[in-house]
């Protein structure tokens, strides 16, 4: 059997080339045409080429930066470029159960709109509702031409058909099984709309902001109102079959446990979601939010930090079962309160630094982190900037 190679046109390898160095651009925020020669290898005369291009097309402008070392320099000084703020914009949405955010970034990837509403959401139709809304409002402050948005990116709850935007399930939303997101939203406003997990989408946005590097692996664990979680290997997602992995929040950590919302027993967050924790810390410290159990733990106050390493066994053994698994580097434990994710990261390196398993020679890094909507958002709009140069 003989394998026929289409190989790629003369068209193909000039778009491929303009992506890269529009990339290139974008990335580095200010460059000249002699350094885009040096880091992709391609001729001077080509680089030259696409430059002019790209120029007239709007999508990269000359700037007045000026090279630290350029005033020593002798002869004809390098002119520095940078994209086209006003060429393009990409909304990014994430949203959960108890809150809806957006926030528009500029081609630059600068935020230039942000939004976080906490909403109450029983219902598939509900939630697009206000998803829909928000990005309407956007649209309508910023006066932007949907012709200059390159898209939509969502983080979204639950389990994800990541090809077609899809939401295959999530517990808390009436009627979002098989919830079709992606197309509605593509049918409502005209333009590409790609989803995730919200817990990929953060993940991807930590690895990028930390530079931790494309050999790296990084699980995440995000903890709300379920726990949900993400696994980075050489700079991409676990999404096997097309669909988003890691559903931690539904790993059994005692058979004959506590009732989930999911049907089972003894799932991981039917002990360390934000609503069993506040259930619990109501019970056994008459604590009425997490803030003030935050706060407490904060302040040394024992029975505090006694209740949150309780539960931070349950996180530590799961993280733990999770390593023998993947064998990550790095594990970030997220949550929406600082003290409690201190707490959380700190005894579950305990736990794998002494587990057999992980005793290599660097050992595993164990990070707290602090959900930020905002960021959030910013890793769902890099959901179309990552398909908008996407190199085929």
């Amino acid at each position: 059997m003989s394998v026929v190679i289409n190989p790629l046109r003369g068209e193909d390898v000039r778009q491929k080339n303009e992506k890269l160095i529009l990339q290139a651009i974008q990335q580095r925020k200010t460059i000249s045409q002699s350094e885009i020669v040096a880091l992709t290898g391609l001729k001077a005369p080509t680089v030259l080429r696409i430059f002019s291009y790209l120029e007239q097309q709007g999508l990269i402008e000359a700037t007045k930066y000026i090279h630290p070392s350029s005033g020593e320099r002798k002869g004809r000084k390098p002119v520095f470029y940078q994209v086209n703020p006003k060429a393009h914009y990409v909304i990014g949405v994430e949203l959960w159960s108890k809150q809806v955010s957006i926030a528009v970034a500029d081609f630059s990837k600068q935020q230039i709109y942000s939004r976080s509403i906490p909403v109450v959401i029983e219902h598939s139709e509900e939630l697009y509702a206000m998803v829909h809304d928000l990005i309407t409002e956007a649209v309508s402050y910023l006066s932007l031409d949907m012709s200059s948005v390159l898209g939509i990116g969502v983080g979204a709850p639950g389990r994800i058909k990541v090809k077609n935007g899809e939401i295959i399930y999530y517990s808390r939303v009436k009627n979002l099984e098989n919830f079709p997101l992606a197309r509605r939203l593509e049918e409502d406003f005209s333009v590409p709309v790609l989803v995730n997990n919200n817990a990929s989408v953060v993940a991807m946005n930590v690895f990028r902001k930390e530079s931790m590097g494309s050999s790296r692996t990084l699980l995440t664990i995000l903890i709300r109102s379920g726990v949900g979680g993400a696994y980075i290997c050489h700079g991409q997602l676990l999404t096997p079959q097309g669909r988003t992995a890691v559903e931690l929040g539904h790993l059994s950590i005692d058979l004959h446990g506590r009732e989930c919302d999911c049907g089972g027993k003894g799932c991981l967050e039917a002990y360390i979601s934000e609503v069993s924790l506040l259930d619990d810390a109501k019970q056994e410290l008459g604590i009425d939010s997490l803030e003030e159990l935050d706060r407490r733990i904060g302040e040394g106050q024992e029975s505090a930090l006694s209740f949150i390493q309780q539960r931070g066994e349950y996180l530590s053994c799961a993280a733990r079962d999770l390593y023998h698994l993947f064998a990550p580097d790095t594990v970030m434990i997220i949550t929406r309160y600082p003290h409690i994710s201190r707490v959380y990261a700190a005894f579950a390196e305990d736990v794998l630094s002494r587990d057999s398993f992980c005793q290599e020679e660097e050992g595993v890094q164990v990070i707290p982190g602090v959900y930020d909507p905002v960021e959030a958002c910013s890793g769902a709009a890099d959901l179309v900037f990552d398909s908008y140069f996407l190199l085929q």
